[in-house]
């Protein structure tokens, strides 16, 4: 089976990454780090939506019944795509000056959560 790469148009992300399909809508999602935000691709009809986040993103992972878990800079949140709102689950598991570093370990089973260094206080040490 040949692969197939094309070149989303019309977007430009400072630092797009984590791209997730979603078997059921058959849509293409992906965060912007950079921004930050997340987007989604209808790849039928070429229509991206995006969403800005509260919060640098690190990653995320679809919910099964929607919405999704995103991971902030401070910790975890519940996102809902309907109303663009980010509910923190918890208390803020990063300190702050630290942004989250997180990547899925399985598909819908475990996402990997670690605070790191954002750029601008690489310099200063973990305490």
């Amino acid at each position: 089976m040949a692969i197939t790469i094309e070149k989303i148009g019309g977007v430009k992300n400072k630092l797009g990454e984590g791209p997730v399909w979603d078997v059921a809508e058959k849509a293409l999602y992906w965060i912007d780090g950079g921004a930050p935000a997340i987007y989604r691709l209808d790849p039928k009809t070429n229509d991206i939506k995006s969403w800005k986040t509260p919060k640098p993103i690190g990653s995320f992972a679809l919910r099964e019944k929607g919405g999704a878990v995103l991971a902030l800079s401070d910790g975890f949140y519940l996102f809902d795509f309907e109303s663009g709102e980010a509910k923190q689950i918890g208390e803020p598991a990063a300190k702050p000056g630290t942004m989250s570093a997180s990547a899925p370990a399985r598909s819908r089973i475990a996402t990997w959560y670690s605070p790191c260094r954002s750029r601008r206080d690489r310099r200063k040490p973990f305490t």
